[in-house]
């Protein structure tokens, strides 16, 4: 009788400890929208209505289109809500929980939260304000709640988001007139490389991994410079992705691929801001030609990762990553010189002075664009490095130098950058 008394109370004491448990993770109160602001606990920001070019077409979601699970896209769509609804009050990292919004009748695990977090922020650089931190919480009879960290209250947000669409609004306007969105990323490609200043991870702080540093306060790094370009092609009509991976001296590293006439290419204007301006290494490129010294990370489908942290780490992986095999839309191809025979390379004053502003211009590197489909590659490069006809760009060149000026066209500096495009890049 006694072993039976023992039982009986131990079964209450796990009743108890198992109804406890829902209520602290029901801590804070799962308000639906009406609710939470008839309690006046929350204030929503202004809304964000980006300032899209009058030609262009309003670009896909692309992470959000990449997810694969219905469950994981309706814990995208609850953090697309909770986002805008900024508690009045500080947490205790002196930062602004949003407001719980239902996502699910499930229980979602952190590879789930990791994935629907990541689509989100990655498809909506303009939401500036939080540091990408998840808070879920979830019980059998009242399903997943999911509610973001701000680092602002709204009263302040809103007219930071003013300054953004202000920002954004002068540098799409100032967008050529032009339905290629080749020049129309260019445009923005150049425009962060003139307007914002690098910020190194370890000097960098506040908002430099946003949008907003890279538009607003023009400092910004890796990420803040991939989410500022992000943003501006948006506006201009075309899909883009952020990738993550490792870069060489870098580390950690973030980049972009843009997507143009149904084929995908990777950008870096991080690494092409690097030394001189206007640089174009990266703009455009292969998967091939990125890999030469970026490490893509993995997709969210490729790793397992099942622990019960609610909390978004520091640890991303990509949604997607498409596979960009095509240069066509890369600037040794749209801006190289045309070789179509090989008079065009034998001893050729156009190109002589092809090369010379090339140079003149301090981006260090021309490009030949040789239509293979007339022409082999490797005819038109043993023309070109002919000894006689080498000289004679040598020759001409140096004359037009000014004193104390020097460059020198060789073989052993110079790249085939992709055989079937039949792309020849010059190095000074």
């Amino acid at each position: 009788m006694k072993k039976k008394k023992q039982l009986y109370i131990s079964v209450l004491l796990v009743l108890f400890a198992a109804a406890v448990f829902e209520l602290i993770l029901f801590s804070i109160k799962p308000y639906d929208l009406e609710v939470s602001l008839t309690d006046n606990t929350y204030e929503k920001t202004v809304d964000i209505i980006l300032p899209f070019a009058g030609n262009s077409k309003e670009p896909e979601k692309c992470a959000y289109n990449s997810l694969g699970s219905e469950k994981v896209r309706d814990a995208y769509s609850a953090i697309e809500k909770t986002v805008y609804y900024i508690s009045t009050t500080e947490n205790e990292n002196n930062k602004f929980n949003t407001m719980p919004v239902f996502a699910s009748t499930e229980q979602y695990s952190e590879k789930e939260l990791h994935m629907a977090a990541t689509a989100f922020f990655d498809d909506n650089p303009q939401v500036f304000w939080c540091d990408k931190s998840i808070i879920c919480s979830y019980s059998e009879s009242r399903g997943t709640y999911i509610s973001a960290v701000s680092l602002y209250p709204a009263e302040k947000i809103n007219p930071m988001i003013e300054n953004l669409i202000n920002s954004l609004l002068k540098i799409v306007s100032d967008s050529p007139i032009t339905l290629d969105y080749y020049y129309l990323e260019k445009y923005v490609h150049d425009s962060i490389i003139d307007f914002c200043r690098y910020a190194s991870p370890s000097s960098a702080g506040g908002l430099a991994s946003t949008a907003y540093g890279c538009i607003v306060e023009k400092k910004a790094n890796c990420e803040g410079i991939t989410d500022g370009f992000n943003l501006l092609v948006k506006c201009l009509g075309m899909d883009t992705l952020k990738i993550y991976g490792n870069a060489q001296g870098i580390g950690l590293h973030t980049w972009s691929c843009v997507k143009i006439s149904n084929d995908w290419y990777m950008t870096d204007v991080t690494w092409d801001m690097r030394d001189n301006p206007h640089k174009y290494d990266y703009f455009n490129i292969s998967t091939a030609e990125i890999s030469k010294t970026h490490t893509i990370e993995k997709t969210y489908n490729e790793v397992e990762i099942n622990n019960s942290l609610l909390e978004l780490s520091d640890k991303y992986y990509n949604i997607f990553v498409p596979e960009c095999g095509d240069l066509n839309q890369s600037y040794f191809a749209k801006e190289g010189y045309p070789v179509t025979k090989k008079s065009d390379v034998h001893k050729n004053q156009y190109l002589l002075d092809y090369i010379y502003r090339s140079y003149k211009s301090g981006i260090n590197y021309c490009a030949l664009k040789i239509s293979t489909d007339i022409l082999s590659v490797e005819e038109i490069v043993d023309t070109f490095f002919e000894e006689d006809n080498l000289n004679y760009y040598n020759s001409n060149i140096k004359y037009r130098l000014s004193d104390g000026e020097y460059l020198s066209i060789t073989k052993e500096d110079s790249e085939i950058l992709n055989e079937n495009a039949g792309i020849l890049v010059l190095r000074f």
